[in-house]
């Protein structure tokens, strides 16, 4: 199980970051190698979009970078359209307050895919549990 998994990310980024509940509207995304099992190393990659309109752009970016898998608490139809389209599989992260947290249960096969249930909507009720 060697990939590197995306985790948008609030903060500087990171393995400690909070992970974001807003996918385009993070901060940060959180690049983790996992390789044989276990995390091998993070690096942080800003978020050069404001969210709006730029999930296809933003999504391509990260698969130009090597990511193969997303993990996020919060997600619209577009960018998990995108991420389909890309080749990238999405899973929700669980709940998980960090990017560490979220990695973890990765590894340990814990996170399931991230069903249109999990959609966001840019209204007040918004649809983020696990």
């Amino acid at each position: 199980m060697n990939m590197i998994v995306g985790f948008p990310c609030d903060g500087p980024g990171g393995l400690d970051a909070p992970l974001s509940d807003h996918f385009g509207h993070c901060e940060a995304f959180t690049l983790v190698a996992v390789e044989d099992g276990r995390i091998a190393s993070a690096r942080v990659l800003p978020n050069p979009s404001d969210g709006h309109g730029h999930c296809h752009d933003l999504v391509n970016g990260l698969a130009q970078r090597g990511v193969r898998v997303l993990v996020a608490n919060g997600m619209g139809r577009g960018p998990l359209r995108a991420s389909e389209s890309a080749g990238i599989q999405v899973l929700h992260g669980g709940g998980a307050a960090l990017v560490r947290d979220a990695a973890q249960a990765l590894v340990e096969g814990r996170l399931r895919p991230f069903s249109p249930a999990f959609v966001c909507g840019h209204s007040t009720e918004q649809r983020h549990e696990a």
